[in-house]
């Protein structure tokens, strides 16, 4: 069951990258501790402060490369403008592989993170970053 939840927070955690880029600092710190709460929800084992620590390190990030990628508010444009060239980056491969390599060093040892890809090679690929407790 513990492994539905966390394909579930899987999608959960990509979701900074959602997040209009004028996000404000106080709206950044909501949003990271709603995040940190749905990964104690899903995770007990998980201390908070880690929980914490791994939801505003994913908003920070997120919000860095949405300027830097010039991401839409509607992935599938985005994903459009990528595909043809218009845009470099911004495809869900970018975003799992960027937020990995940019947190991984904070993340706590209650924590492990996983770069994961689903139907790989098909038209619906899609990739990704898993959490689980260390434990």
């Amino acid at each position: 069951m513990k492994n539905q939840y966390a394909i579930i927070f899987t999608c959960v955690c990509v979701m900074p990258s959602c997040a209009p880029v004028s996000d404000t600092q106080e709206l950044k710190s909501i949003r990271s501790t709603q995040y940190a709460t749905n990964i104690q929800k899903l995770f007990p084992e998980i201390s908070k402060k880690g929980a914490l620590i791994i939801a505003t390190a994913a908003i920070n990030a997120s919000a860095k490369k949405k300027k830097e990628w010039k991401v839409t508010f509607a992935p599938l444009l985005h994903n459009t403008l990528v595909n043809i060239g218009i845009l470099e980056k911004g495809l869900c491969y970018h975003w799992a592989q960027y937020l990995y390599q940019d947190i991984e060093n904070q993340i706590p040892n209650d924590i492990k993170m996983y770069l994961i890809v689903s139907n790989q090679g098909k038209f619906n690929e899609h990739h990704a970053i898993s959490l689980f407790p260390s434990q």
